[in-house]
């Protein structure tokens, strides 16, 4: 089904980016969109009804989701959310794996560790430091 919505979308895709513009300078993208802004709302809307038929995810979509290439990875997300983060690598006892991302960052103004495992097939078999997964002593030693 996600697939299906995805070949639906494409193309509208393609017409908002067109519509957008290729400038690079935030000053003609701003004249390309409000000079096609009713052409924008327009797709905006059609893009919306495709996706108001979407129903609930069956497990294959949910797997399709999850290796899509497109998927944002830890480091954006973590960037996203978080201000000031310090990355915390590895220790004495375990070699760096470079499959975990953690460290001390805020949110909101507050200061807390967070960490997040990166799916294996984005890190080299050759970086990974599996089993040694030690996320628990990241936290432990960033406290």
């Amino acid at each position: 089904m996600i697939k299906e919505l995805l070949e639906q979308l494409a193309p509208l895709d393609a017409q908002i980016a067109a519509l957008r513009g290729g400038a690079q300078d935030e000053e003609s993208q701003m004249a390309a969109i409000t000079a096609h802004a009713s052409e924008l709302a327009e797709l905006a809307v059609e893009e919306d009804e495709i996706l108001r038929c979407c129903g609930p995810l069956t497990a294959e979509d949910r797997v399709f989701l999850a290796r899509h290439p497109e998927r944002p990875h830890i480091d954006e997300t973590i960037n996203a959310l978080f201000t000031d983060f310090f990355e915390q690598c590895g220790d004495r006892q375990c070699r760096e794996d470079s499959a975990i991302l953690g460290g001390i960052a805020r949110f909101h103004g507050r200061r807390l560790r967070c960490g997040a495992a990166a799916p294996l097939h984005a890190v080299p078999r050759r970086r990974r430091a599996w089993p040694l997964r030690r996320p628990v002593r990241m936290h432990r030693y960033s406290a």
